[in-house]
């Protein structure tokens, strides 16, 4: 890669960070993390409790837990935003416990309140 193109990445990076870490640290702002980075391929279908996702045809049941795994992704996503934080202030610790018990709970509780 060029120095150029590392250069481009790094920005991308710095973005997304920032991007992340705008969100509130909240579970709504859990949920709306996930549906920023899978909002396009999954749905909750509040009629039969289950997660859809798509095929490319249609909206599928979730029955091999793509879902579970987004939102544990997502998780340590959150996680990783939170402990780049250098500034040193209150962010860091309360976004990391965030992100903890983010990681703990089950994962469909944070991503089922994206459909909401």
């Amino acid at each position: 890669m060029s120095g150029v193109q590392e250069t481009l990445a790094m920005a991308a990076d710095h973005a997304r960070l920032q991007k992340l870490l705008a969100f509130p640290r909240t579970d709504a702002g859990n949920a709306e993390v996930f549906a920023e980075g899978h909002g396009n391929r999954f749905r909750y279908d509040h009629t039969r409790q289950k997660w859809r996702v798509w095929n490319g045809r249609y909206w599928a049941a979730d029955e091999t837990g793509e879902s579970d795994r987004a939102a544990l992704e997502t998780a340590r996503v959150r996680q990783m935003a939170a402990m780049l934080i250098q500034d040193g202030s209150a962010k860091r610790p309360r976004g990391l416990g965030l992100a903890h018990r983010i990681y703990l709970q089950s994962p469909c509780d944070a991503h089922k309140r994206a459909e909401h």
